[in-house]
Parts: structure tokens; sequence; C-alpha cells
């Protein structure tokens, strides 16, 4: 049975040769305009059951130890058969874990949350509800979670999910359910958050003062700073804001209403002694008409709500404004804006590259990966190069991440019905690719850490239910 299971992948996988090259493109001698694009996705969910095989269902939830399935060149960890997951985060703490909310139909744990690792963390309360999860590298994760109050309204926290499980800390601060958050580097971490009021004369909250705060590893607020009053954010979307550590302290990201249905971007630089600020840029400019990367003069509407530091101090910044652009600028260590570009292609992802840089992904349904890097190059952002992979018949890609070497891991949805795994060189040559055949379905969210993988997975007909699926990978293959 295993063999021809293995035999019939070896066919899957000569539809397209395994070093096809792609096609390459250098840096514009000339500034190009970029086309129209649109903000990437957010993906799907998960817990831990492993599975049995039945006549009735051969992918039906159990109880078992979970269960890794060795196939061909990669070892795909199918951790459990999920129900119940109303969302998920993955994060980066000494490994790759998930952490999941649970929505009521869930059979242990209805409307909690849980972070998957060894024996488990659950967060108890009344409709716990996961905003933000992220990881440390001492291998603690902090969450952003809310519950029910007593009075119908909820209540927000901050807990410290140590490296062995247990509680580091659970604190309530007032903060909107869509603050950034950021580990500290020393054990804390920091929180960023709009705190809305009414202005003199208003009876309903028309006005944000920004806040800023950092809890160290005891739970204990260190500081705790204040912009002043602007008008409030109009839409749920604007209210998220953004954290990112520094050298110095904490990058923050966030945007203030000024017009109907519109925003200002701002991007504060904080010291991590006490919050003072080294730098505020309150409005950044789009890029100017025809050339790619030069900052012109209209302003930029939206918010910042994904920073991505760099080891010069300079910043590349997302700013999201609720249309079909992926829009990001360049700030260096002064705060000046330096560059500001657009993605280019139909759809595209915007995603961190290393050290500082990152890249605009298109990937259509023709199974080819256009790819545009952006690093910093004579002291400011440029398109470094770009890329068009040679198309692999059948596939259709979804996911993509950068590798620690600088290589691409890509995930796929395949005519197959199991879900793809391709992994490509830095200039976009195929090194290997496979199927992940512990169940049919397809790959819906994608982190890698060093030379692992985790991923979210999405059955088929048959069952369409998560699961969670782990892998490894070595420089050039899987």
């Amino acid at each position: 049975m295993r063999h021809g299971w293995i035999v019939g992948l070896g066919c899957l996988l000569l539809t397209t040769p395994l070093h096809a090259g792609p096609t390459t493109a250098s840096p514009p001698a000339t500034p190009q305009a970029a086309d129209a694009n649109q903000p990437a996705a957010k993906a799907a969910s998960t817990d831990a059951r492993a599975t049995k095989a039945t006549k009735a269902n051969p992918y039906q939830a159990t109880e078992n130890a979970p269960k890794v399935m060795s196939v061909a060149k990669v070892s795909v960890g199918d951790v459990g058969i999920l129900m119940g997951i109303k969302t998920t985060e993955l994060v980066q703490a000494a490994g790759l874990w998930p952490v999941h909310e649970y929505d009521d139909t869930h059979p242990n744990a209805p409307k909690k949350v849980s972070l998957i690792r060894s024996a488990n963390h659950r967060i108890e309360g009344t409709e716990v509800r996961r905003t933000r999860a992220v990881g440390d590298v001492d291998g603690s994760v902090f969450v952003l979670y809310t519950t029910r109050n007593g009075q119908g309204g909820r209540d927000p926290h901050i807990r410290k999910i140590l490296p062995d499980n247990t509680l580091g800390f659970d604190v309530t601060v007032l903060m909107e359910s869509k603050a950034g958050i950021a580990p500290d580097g020393a054990g804390g971490v920091y929180v960023v958050t709009h705190k809305t009021f009414a202005s003199d004369g208003e009876f309903y909250h028309d006005q944000t003062a920004h806040n800023s705060l950092r809890i160290n590893s005891a739970g204990a607020i260190v500081w705790q700073v204040a912009e002043p009053g602007a008008p409030m954010p109009s839409g749920d979307p604007q209210y998220w804001s953004a954290a990112a550590r520094s050298s110095q302290g904490v990058f923050v990201g966030y945007g203030y209403k000024t017009g109907a249905d519109q925003a200002t971007p701002v991007l504060l630089h904080r010291k991590s002694g006490d919050g003072s600020k080294l730098y505020k840029r309150a409005g950044l400019k789009a890029p100017a008409a025809g050339a790619a990367g030069v900052v012109g003069t209209t302003p930029l509407l939206g918010i910042v709500d994904r920073i991505w530091p760099a080891p010069d101090g300079s910043v590349v910044a997302r700013v999201y404004r609720q249309t079909a652009d992926q829009l990001f600028v360049r700030v260096d260590a002064s705060g000046t804006q330096t560059a500001a570009f657009k993605c280019p292609g139909t759809n595209p992802q915007l995603l961190p590259h290393n050290n500082g840089g990152v890249i605009c992904v298109h990937m259509p349904s023709d199974g080819k990966i256009h790819v545009v890097h952006y690093g910093v190059s004579g002291g400011n952002l440029k398109n470094l190069g770009a890329w068009t992979s040679a198309p692999i018949s059948g596939w259709t890609f979804s996911q993509i991440a950068v590798t620690v070497d600088g290589q691409y891991l890509a995930t796929a949805s395949t005519t197959s019905g199991f879900a793809g795994l391709a992994l490509f060189s830095a200039s976009g040559v195929l090194l290997d690719k496979t199927l992940a055949t512990a169940r049919p379905g397809a790959i819906t969210r994608l982190i890698v850490g060093g030379h692992d993988w985790l991923a979210m997975h999405k059955g088929g007909d048959i069952d369409p239910r998560p699961a969670v699926f782990r892998g490894a990978f070595a420089p050039g293959a899987l």
C-alpha cells in the first residue's frame, strides 16, 4: 500500500522539470509606474487530536497520539483533525506553535483559547476571544485577548505564557482589542493602543489619545505615555495599531481620522527606558507618479499596520487604506521618509524578507510565482530584482515565506487534491517539491522558522475540518 502511494506521488511530481529556470528581471534602470493591487488576506484555524482510519470516515478525529507521515522527502506531521476552531495564530517562540481560538462547537473548551505546545496552555474565561499572539526568542508567548464581563462588555487582557507553558502573568489594562503588542527583549511586552474619549461638549466618543505602555517580566507597568487627542478612527479596520521592537525601544504605527472615512498614518519611535519619543512622523507621502520608489507630494491615507525594522535603525512600514493597494514606505533612523512603493500585480502579498527588506508576491492561477525583492542599497530602499518561476502544471500557489537561507518555501493547492510544497532558490529556481499526502486539502497559512515549517491545513470535501501540518527542510531540499 505504502509502495503504491509513493509511486503515485512520483508520477505526480513529474509534471514539471525539477530545476526549471525562472524568468528574472533586474531592477529597472529608469523608474516605472506600478500596477493596481490588493491587500493580502488572513488565514484559518486549529488544536491537537490525532487520526484513526475507518471505513465511514478515514479522517475521523480520535484521542490517539499525534501521527507523523513520512512522504517522499518531507516529514509531514498531521497533529490532529480538529473541530471547533474559530481562528488560529501561528507564532515562533523557540519553535513554531499554533494558538487557537475555539468556537462554541469545541467538545472540551468552547469559547476558550489554547497555545498548543507539549502539555498545552488553556486560557479560561467567559467567551474568550484572541486578537493577537506573538512569540519571544526565549520561548515565551504573549497573548492579547478579551473576556465577557458581567456588565455586557469585554475586558482586555495581556497574558504571558512561559516556555514551560505555565502562567507568567495576566494583567488587565485599558486598551482596544485591536492593540499592537511586541516583546521588549527583557521578558516583558510593549502594548500600543487607541484610547477614545469625548471632547468637551460631546456625548459620544469622538477623540483618541493613542497610548503606548511597557509591561515588565513580572506584569507591572513600567511606563505609559499618550499622544495628544486627535479625531478617532471612523471604521473598525482603522483601529488596528502596530508595534515592533527596535534596538532602542519600540516602533508604533496607527492612524487618526482626517476626513470622511479617511485616516492619516502615524509612525512613532519610542525609547525603551521611559517611552519618550525619538521621533514622530504624522503623515506619509505616496510614490511620485511614474517614479517607483521616489517620494511624491500626495499624502498617503490609511493606517500603519505592519512595521519591519532594519539593522540600520530604519523601518519599512505598510500603509493600509482599505483599497486594492499594497503601499509601503521606508523611514530612516531620524524619522525622514526616504522611499515609497506600491506592489505591482493583482492581489499581491507584501511580506518581510531577511534584514529589513520586503517582497511583493503575486501568485496567479497559472502555477507561477512572481516576486519583487526590495532591500536597502546605497542608503535607501530599492528594487533589488524580480523573478518569475517556471509554471508547475496543476498547481495554484497561495502561501509563501522566506527561509533563513534566503530561499522561498511556497504552498499550493493541486489538481491531485493534496497540498503541494515547493522550495525555490533566491533567484526563483525550483529546487524541490512534494505533496503533503497526510490528508486531502490545501494549506491556508504558513510560518517558517530556521529549517522548520508549520502550516494550517483545511481538509477536502470528505472532511473540511482544519489540521496542523509540520515539516522540516534542508537548504536546497525538502
